[in-house]
């Protein structure tokens, strides 16, 4: 169950980021943000958005791992342990 989340979560963000990306202007999101921003070569905001959307991916994922049990650095409770 939780292995099907761990896919969704992020793809989800880049999904979402994607449909900005065709729709921009139309709505006021982040990938609508990163179209604007660099069709006015504003290259700060440009960058500052793409590193949130990686930050949102990534915390995603994390997030999506902590739920199964894991930590974010991957390794489980059974693997860790000793004996």
């Amino acid at each position: 169950m939780f292995a099907g989340l761990r896919i969704a979560l992020p793809l989800a963000v880049v999904g979402a980021a994607v449909a900005e990306f065709v729709a921009a202007g139309q709505q006021a999101g982040l990938g609508s943000l990163v179209t604007t921003s660099a069709a006015q070569a504003n290259l700060p905001v440009t960058w500052a958005s793409i590193a949130l959307l990686c930050l949102l991916g990534c915390s995603s994922s994390c997030s999506s791992r902590s739920c199964a049990g894991a930590s974010c650095g991957g390794a489980t409770a059974r693997s860790t342990a000793k004996g």
